[in-house]
């Protein structure tokens, strides 16, 4: 018994030491996890775009190796680079690289490298419609937008290329530009993008046989745009230095953020050989951020057209020589004004307003007499007298003044207007209203009054070119917002009553919903005797079912006595109280028209466009040229510079009345243009007619 219970004992014992030794040995067996690779399917990935999963493998103290699909934890070592999820699929943020990385339990992987590229959108070629004389060369840019947000230079990566090589060549590599011969020429960069697609960029470069004139010295100017109120005005003065600096200036302003007063103007500017350039000034307080400023020189150099040229906002304005900063006064001036006041209406809102009138100075400081006619939306006051009031009679070096005009209201009401003015030349100040009201803002033009001391009716005798606009859009409710102008030739028959002097003609305006292109006018005239100059006059139109009423003021005559120049302004009930100037026409043919010219055409409505081309005609209806363009795309103002070619324009069956037609859309595609003379002409475009896109064309 004893024996069995001791063979029972030993087997036991001996199952024990076996099992024990079998639970050892599967302990040491299970492989324990050394370390982990990971593998990409993909060694870079777009921005915005996502790789194939990343594939971590562990291996094994015993020599295995694993996929280990669970447990593990993914990193990126910059998340601002790629991030990266838990199924380890990275997504690319911004260009550049980073590291992924793959952990389990206290294990982590060795860093693999993932490059991050950005996806070029788009390319801006600069400089921006550059011109160059030939024989001359210019160095072309590329910038390029990425979809991350960045923007880099793209220069090296584009295939360059000019559309007209016999007007200039360009390096396909660097960009490097030379001009061959006179005309224009489209320059092209173009790349590939990251995912294949293409990307081009094209801007327009001008060639010219020798340099227009250049800027030197002071220069007057003025800006008017539109804000949320409706008119803001900026006039002032700078001084360039021949050197692309503007070194001193200043200048008042009035917008809805208030009157400023005396501001200083500082900046840098360049030019092209073809009379145009860029204006740059400093941000002060009539601009906070700065203002860039496209221009283009014409008539020799003594005007210049402006256009806000940053995307910033809506600016159009003269640019002219300070010929003298010291002359105002001692003389009749005659002048014209337009802008907004504080409204009729129960909740002030600003409504348009127009003026023209006659002053006298007497040169110490006083102003001693005169008249004002006023359309202030639609409600006209006529010959209304002018009291006594002053200027100052000293302006400062840089042709500023201030001064006041006071004029009944209401019975013995007086309305005073405080202006500042910065003299233009011996017989032109250019004005702007400082009274600090924000709802208030109107801004014009005085000049020496130079006719016999009383006209007739036969100091209006001939044709005469014109253009009238409204003050820039205003909200007033329940009133037409687009842009109104007109342009158009009344031809007066010099006859004194009796029989009635007459005229007739014909003109061209855009307003909503219909324009009314080419209509027929008749009507009559008369001067107002005691009123040196002034005039008035009724244009029917029997089309249009409507009558247009005018008053206007002779600024300059003829040595005959027949009046050459006048301002105007559209009374009657018209709201739209429009402004302009007409003129004599003279010499006028468009099959004289040769030349190189300077035009300009903008609307500030809200679909604001600003236009300033140098354009080419050669006699026989063909055109072409370069235009420096800031119109809106997609909502946003954007800034072009493109080659006009294929233009044509040509006669209608109105002497002094031509179409201008533009293939290139540059703002407006089609203008109708009625000539002053050879040189000069009133331009509205017509196509398309609403909004209206107006201006000039001044030859160079």
């Amino acid at each position: 018994m004893s024996v069995k219970i001791g063979s029972l004992l030993l087997a036991a014992a001996l199952l024990s030491a076996l099992v024990g030794c079998t639970t050892s040995s599967r302990r040491h067996t299970t492989p324990a996890l050394t370390s982990i690779t990971v593998s990409a399917g993909d060694s870079s990935v777009l921005v915005g775009s996502s790789t194939p999963a990343f594939v971590a493998t562990g291996h094994f103290d015993d020599g295995s190796m694993q996929t280990l699909t669970s447990g593990v934890t993914w990193a990126s070592s910059d998340p601002t680079k790629a991030t990266i999820n838990s199924s380890g699929v990275a997504t690319g943020v911004f260009h550049g690289s980073t590291n992924i990385t793959a952990s389990k339990n206290s294990v982590t992987s060795t860093a693999t490298a993932l490059d991050v590229i950005a996806v070029l959108q788009s390319m801006v070629v600069t400089p921006l419609g550059p011109g160059i004389v030939v024989d001359d060369s210019q160095q072309f840019a590329a910038t390029g937008s990425f979809n991350d947000g960045s923007v880099s230079d793209v220069s090296a990566i584009a295939s360059w290329t000019s559309s007209n090589t016999a007007t200039a060549t360009i390096d396909p590599a660097s960009g490097f530009a030379t001009g061959q011969a006179v005309g224009t020429t489209t320059i092209t960069a173009a790349a590939t993008a990251a995912d294949g697609t293409p990307v081009a960029a094209t801007t327009a470069l001008n060639v010219v046989s020798s340099a227009y004139v250049q800027l030197s010295g002071s220069y007057a100017f003025t800006l008017l745009s539109a804000d949320t109120r409706g008119t803001a005005f900026a006039f002032g003065s700078l001084h360039v230095d021949g050197s692309g600096a503007i070194d001193t200036g200043a200048e008042d302003c009035n917008s809805v953020n208030g009157v400023h007063q005396n501001e200083p103007v500082t900046g840098t500017y360049f030019e092209y050989p073809d009379g145009r350039g860029q204006i740059n000034l400093a941000a002060n307080l009539c601009h906070a951020a700065g203002i860039t400023l496209r221009f283009i020189l014409a008539a020799g150099g003594n005007t210049g057209r402006l256009a806000q040229f940053d995307g910033l906002g809506t600016a159009k304005g003269i640019l002219e020589p300070q010929t003298s900063t010291n002359a105002f006064g001692n003389s009749a001036y005659v002048f014209r004004a337009a802008g907004v006041d504080s409204g009729n209406n129960a909740m002030g809102v600003p409504e348009p307003l127009g003026a023209v009138g006659q002053f006298t100075a007497d040169g110490t400081g006083n102003i001693t007499n005169g008249t004002i006619d006023i359309n202030d939306f639609g409600t006209v006051r006529a010959l209304v007298p002018l009291s006594a009031s002053t200027y100052t009679a000293v302006p400062d070096a840089n042709g500023r003044g201030t001064g006041l005009l006071t004029f009944p209201t209401t019975g013995s009401v007086n309305t005073n207007i405080n202006f500042t003015f910065y003299v233009v030349n011996d017989s032109k100040i250019n004005f702007i209203q400082t009274d600090a009201a924000s709802a208030s803002a109107v801004a014009g033009v005085a000049e020496v009054q130079s006719i016999p001391e009383l006209l007739d009716e036969s100091g209006l005798d001939g044709a005469y070119s014109f253009l009238v606009g409204r003050p820039v859009i205003v909200n007033v409710t329940g009133f037409d917002r687009t842009e109104f102008a007109q342009v158009g030739e009344y031809t007066f028959d010099g006859t004194v009553p009796p029989p009635p002097s007459t005229l007739t003609g014909v003109r061209d305006d855009t307003n909503n919903p219909v324009p009314n292109p080419l209509v027929d006018i008749t009507g009559n005239y008369t001067f107002v005797g005691g009123v040196p100059g002034r005039f008035t006059f009724d244009a029917n139109s029997p089309s249009q079912g409507s009558d247009r009423l005018y008053t206007g003021y002779a600024v300059s005559a003829l040595k005959s006595g027949t009046v050459d120049r006048a301002f105007v302004l559209m009374a009657g009930a018209a709201k739209n109280a429009p402004t302009g100037e007409m003129d004599l026409q003279t010499a006028i043919s468009t099959t004289t028209l040769a030349g190189t010219y300077a035009l300009d055409a903008s609307e500030l409505t809200a679909s604001y466009s600003e236009t300033l081309m140098a354009i080419t005609v050669d006699g026989a209806g063909n055109a072409s040229g370069i235009a420096d363009v800031s119109a809106p795309v997609s909502g946003v103002l954007t800034l072009s510079s493109s080659e006009v070619t294929g233009a044509s324009y040509g006669d209608s069956p109105n002497v002094g009345r031509a179409i201008l037609s533009l293939p290139n859309q540059v703002g407006f595609q089609d203008s109708v243009f009625y000539l002053v003379s050879p040189q000069s002409a009133w331009v509205l475009g017509i196509t398309p007619n609403t909004p209206a896109a107006d201006g000039t064309l001044t030859q160079q």
